[in-house]
């Protein structure tokens, strides 16, 4: 269960930065100059040869800690780094109780 080991096994948001569609927000969200963070991401694994694009090297967050304000866990813990610390766990842990509810999770 997540709830237990909050560690996913695949990064579909690391997948979407190394593809070139945006960058890593504050909050571990994939960040892209169309969208910002209002994206959901599927990844299709496969042996085909795609020409990549290139990895954007400027960085779309601000870091205006809105994501760390808007968050009802208040899971989000400032650095110096661009990406904040995470309790996962906290995380999880609402996740797994709005998913109970039959609600759609928050991000």
């Amino acid at each position: 269960m997540l709830v237990d080991k909050p560690i996913a096994a695949f990064s579909h948001v690391l997948a979407g930065k190394y593809a070139g569609l945006g960058t890593i927000g504050y909050n571990h969200t994939l960040l892209t100059k169309e969208f910002g963070p209002r994206v959901r991401l599927v990844s299709v694994l496969t042996d085909a040869i795609i020409p990549p694009d290139e990895v954007l090297k400027n960085e779309l967050c601000i870091k205006c800690e809105m994501c760390k304000k808007c968050c009802a866990t208040q899971a989000f813990t400032t650095t110096e780094n661009i990406i904040a610390e995470m309790d996962k766990k906290k995380c999880a842990e609402y996740h797994y109780r709005l998913k109970k509810a039959f609600c759609y999770p928050c991000g």
